[in-house]
């Protein structure tokens, strides 16, 4: 138990890590929010979580929920499903049975009320060749709601001969064979996630920057991860835009990355608020990647902090500096 205990901690800092990640590639394509898709062998499933993070489809519901603590998904009723009180699977056969017998041999038919003499009769006693006609007066009934209509449904038991109006449930698990009825049933609450607003102001501006970038310093061999959280030494947490992780030995080396967008010069204010939280968190490399480019207080600030700075014109001088200025790091 304790060791399934802390390989699920470690998959949730995992996914923790990867929060941005996910997001950002949702909102690039358009996706605020993930409405589950159902399988009938697998019971609903959450394809974009599952696709994104290569996990099974009861990992994608918990990898939502964790989202959901965090503060980036809202979760919003959809749909109920039955599981198998024995094994959880959501492969269940559902059957109608006579109550009194338990038989699976019923039938059901519907009763009509002829309008006009006020005969009560069971559909098929009405039927003749492809037409209803009353068995009491002989009048032909032709249209639901003028000339009759349906009272009810009941059924028959075929096997004791006892009729009824309400049949006994009964479910079956196609994967272990378990028979139960709903006093026994799980009844699972199935959600559509929605991002939250605060999910989606901190990239919306500048996702396709993250992403291009993300894209290529992978390639680098690098583990990146967009908007990551890092702890600072007073105990408080601070995101940058991209936070690149190079394991070396038993540590890891941090390169934390802000792309900062604007259609002016960039000026020293941001420069304090990147170094900010640079100094708290201590990474290994704090780069400040500037479109289109820092004002000239901004870059004598940018020295004397000891970071770098990365001016380009666009996303693709950016993505082609920010190579060339990893690739000089010995991480050693």
């Amino acid at each position: 138990m304790k060791l399934e205990s802390t390989v699920a901690s470690e998959s949730s800092k995992l996914w923790l890590r990867m929060a941005y990640d996910f997001i950002a590639e949702l909102l690039s394509n358009g996706i605020e929010k993930i409405v589950p898709v159902y399988d009938p062998l697998e019971g609903y499933r959450y394809k974009e979580v599952e696709s994104f993070f290569k996990v099974l489809p009861r990992e994608s519901k918990n990898i939502l929920d964790l989202y959901v603590k965090a503060g980036l998904f809202k979760k919003n009723f959809y749909d109920k499903i039955i599981l198998c009180p024995s094994c959880a699977s959501p492969c269940i056969k559902t059957r109608y049975l006579c109550p009194y017998c338990g038989s699976k041999n019923i039938t059901k038919y519907r009763i009509l009320e002829h309008f006009r003499c006020g005969t009560l009769d069971n559909e098929e006693n009405f039927k003749r060749d492809d037409k209803l006609i009353c068995p009491r007066c002989g009048g032909e009934l032709t249209a639901l709601g003028q000339d009759y209509r349906v009272v009810g449904v009941w059924c028959e038991c075929r096997s004791c001969g006892q009729t009824f109006d309400t049949p006994s449930i009964e479910h079956e698990c196609t994967e272990c064979g378990f028979h139960f009825t709903f006093k026994d049933a799980i009844c699972e609450d199935v959600f559509v996630y929605v991002l939250s607003e605060e999910a989606k102001g901190a990239l919306r501006s500048k996702v396709g920057y993250l992403l291009q970038l993300r894209r290529m310093v992978e390639q680098l061999g690098f583990e990146v991860h967009i908007n990551m959280k890092l702890m600072g030494a007073t105990g408080v947490t601070h995101s940058f835009d991209l936070v690149l992780v190079k394991p070396i030995d038993s540590e890891e080396k941090i390169v934390a990355i802000d792309v900062i967008v604007s259609s002016d010069e960039i000026d020293e204010r941001h420069v304090a608020a990147v170094f900010t939280k640079s100094y708290d968190t201590r990474p290994f490399k704090t780069i400040l990647i500037a479109i289109p480019k820092a004002s000239d207080e901004a870059r004598k600030l940018i020295e004397v902090y000891g970071m770098i700075l990365i001016e380009a014109k666009d996303v693709s001088e950016a993505e082609v500096k920010l190579k060339d200025v990893i690739s000089s790091f010995k991480f050693e």
